[in-house]
C-alpha cells in the first residue's frame, strides 16, 4: 500500500487545488471511481462521497468512512514563479523527507487523499472515502456538507501533524474581517518599498507559541518606532489567514532612505533578541512612482493602532501540559482605494475566553473607525477517550509503531469537529495522520517512513476483526 499512496500522491501534485478551485481534483476523484466502477455522491457545496463495497467476507461489519480535503494552501517563495492554477509541484525527496521546492508540497491533505485511494485494494470493511473542498480558508465542506449522502458509524479523518498522536478534540475557531476608512492626501517625496522577507514560515496552530515572529506586526512595529515625518500609500501581505506570514510589505514616502532603513534595521534587531529569527531581515527600495497616487491621512495613528493589536498567545491550558488555550493571529492585510482590510483568527477551547478575546480586538480597532465582522465560527469538539473507537485506533497504532501513541487535543479547528457537530447520531471519530513539518509554508515536509507506517495503520483499521 505504502508505494501505491507514493504512487497517487506524485500524480495529485500535478493537478491544481487550491481552496475552492478543486474542479480538476474532485474530476479526477469521480473519473477514478468511475474507472472503477464504484457509486459516487456530489452535494451543492463541491464534497463527493465514493461508495467501496466491503471484501466479500466483510461485508456485514459496520460502515467506516476516511475523510480528507481536497484543496491546499498554496504559498510560495517570493522569488518563485510557480503558478498554482497550472503548474505541477516540483516535488523531492531529501534526508527521509519529501519535499517541494519554493512551494508548499500539499501533503496536507494531498497523501491523505492517495492513502485512501490506495487502501480500497486491500481487505477491508464496508468504505465511504469522503473527500471535502476548502477546508483551508472557510471550512466550507465541513459544516455545509450534506450528511445524507453519508451512512457512517466510524470516522477516521486523516488531517493531523504527527504519527504518534489520536486527535479527539478540538478548538473553537472564528475569522474576523476588519475594514478600516481611508482618507486621501496628496503624496510628497520620494517613494520606497520597505519589504520585511524570511522570517520563519509556521502554522497558526502548530506553532503560535514558537519564538518566531510575524511580518505584518513586527514590520508595523518597525515603521511605528521612526521618529521622521512620513506618509504611508499601501500595505499588505495576503496568503491565508491560518498562516502566520512571514514576509510583508508596504510602500512609504520619507525624505531620507538611508535614514529609515538604519531605523527599521535596528529596530528589527533589537525585536529579534527575543525570537529564534536567524535570516529575517528589511530591505528599502525605491517604489514605482508611476503607480503610486495619493497617500493616506491619518497613517501614523493608523500604524500604531495595526501594530498594537493584541496577537500572539493569549493564554496556555490550564490543565493540559503545552497546550495554548488561546490566542489570535494576524494573517491578513491590504489596501485598497477607500479601506485597509485586516483578517484576523482568534482560537480558544474556552468559550468564555473566545469571547473575550472577538471583544478585544473589536474595541481596539475602534480607535481608527473599523467596522469588523465575525465571518465564521467554527465548532469545538471532544471525544471520549474510553469510546470504543478511539480504543481500538490506539491499540492499532501501538501495534503497528511498537511504541505508545497519544490521544491529544489539539489548539485548532478541525474538520473532524465541525462534521461530526452536523450528525445527528451518535459518531465516533478519531484523527491520524503521519508526521508534518511546517505545513502552510515553503518548508512544507511530509516524514516518508510516517507515512509508510500510517499505511498500515490504516490498513489495519478497515479490516481488523480484533475490535
Amino acid at each position: 500500500m505504502y508505494q501505491k499512496t507514493l504512487d497517487y500522491f506524485t500524480t495529485i501534485t500535478t493537478i491544481p487545488r487550491p481552496s475552492w478551485q478543486e474542479q480538476q481534483i474532485r474530476a479526477w476523484l469521480l473519473q477514478w471511481a468511475q474507472d472503477r466502477n464504484l457509486v459516487t455522491h456530489q452535494d451543492n457545496t463541491g464534497n463527493i462521497v465514493i461508495q467501496v463495497p466491503a471484501t466479500h467476507w466483510l461485508e456485514k461489519k459496520p460502515i467506516i468512512t476516511l475523510q480528507a480535503h481536497m484543496d491546499m494552501v498554496c504559498v510560495k517563495a517570493p522569488d518563485s514563479t510557480h503558478d498554482f492554477q497550472r503548474d505541477p509541484l516540483d516535488i523531492y525527496e531529501e534526508d527521509g523527507w519529501l519535499r517541494a521546492r519554493g512551494t508548499t508540497l500539499g501533503a496536507d491533505n494531498g497523501m491523505a487523499i492517495a492513502m485512501m485511494l490506495a487502501v480500497i485494494d486491500w481487505p477491508h470493511w464496508p468504505l465511504e472515502l469522503f473527500f471535502t473542498v476548502d477546508e483551508e480558508r472557510w471550512l466550507t465542506g465541513a459544516l455545509e456538507f450534506d450528511p445524507t449522502m453519508i451512512q457512517w458509524s466510524y470516522l477516521l479523518n486523516l488531517d493531523t501533524e504527527d504519527q504518534w498522536e489520536i486527535c479527539i478534540s478540538s478548538s473553537w475557531w472564528a475569522r474576523i474581517d476588519c475594514s478600516i476608512p481611508l482618507t486621501r492626501k496628496p503624496w510628497k517625496f520620494q517613494p520606497v518599498r520597505v519589504s520585511l522577507q524570511w522570517a520563519q514560515w509556521w502554522h497558526s496552530w502548530v506553532d503560535i507559541n514558537k519564538q518566531r515572529i510575524n511580518a505584518i506586526s513586527t514590520l508595523l512595529n518597525c515603521l511605528h518606532a521612526y521618529d521622521k515625518p512620513y506618509e504611508l500609500y499601501t500595505l499588505g501581505w495576503w496568503q491565508a489567514d491560518n498562516a502566520i506570514p512571514a514576509d510583508a510589505y508596504l510602500i512609504v514616502w520619507v525624505e531620507d532612505h538611508a535614514d529609515l532603513q538604519k531605523s527599521l534595521t535596528s529596530t528589527l534587531k533589537t525585536l529579534l533578541d527575543w525570537y529564534d529569527e536567524p535570516d529575517a531581515h528589511i530591505s528599502v527600495t525605491v517604489a514605482d512612482e508611476t503607480e503610486i497616487l495619493w497617500a493616506i491621512e491619518n497613517a501614523p495613528s493608523i500604524i500604531q493602532t495595526i501594530s498594537t493589536l493584541p496577537v500572539w498567545v493569549f493564554a496556555m491550558h490550564p490543565t493540559i501540559p503545552n497546550l495554548v488555550e488561546t490566542s489570535c493571529n494576524l494573517g491578513i492585510i491590504q489596501t485598497t482605494d477607500e479601506h485597509i482590510l485586516l483578517t484576523l483568527a482568534p482560537r480558544s477551547s474556552n468559550n468564555e475566553a473566545m469571547n473575550d478575546t472577538i471583544q478585544t480586538i473589536q474595541t481596539h480597532l475602534q480607535t481608527v473607525w473599523s467596522t469588523t465582522k465575525i465571518k465564521s465560527r467554527y465548532p469545538w469538539r471532544s471525544q471520549n477517550p474510553d469510546d470504543e473507537f478511539v480504543q481500538a485506533v490506539q491499540r492499532i497504532y501501538d501495534t503497528v509503531l511498537w511504541e505508545p501513541s497519544t490521544i491529544v487535543a489539539y489548539h485548532a479547528w478541525l474538520e473532524c469537529g465541525a462534521i461530526v457537530s452536523r450528525i445527528a447520531h451518535p459518531l465516533q471519530a478519531a484523527s491520524i495522520w503521519p508526521t508534518i513539518k511546517d505545513p502552510h509554508s515553503i518548508n512544507e515536509r511530509v516524514l516518508l517512513s510516517s507515512v509508510e507506517k500510517l499505511c498500515h495503520v490504516v490498513e489495519m483499521i478497515v479490516w481488523w476483526q480484533g475490535w
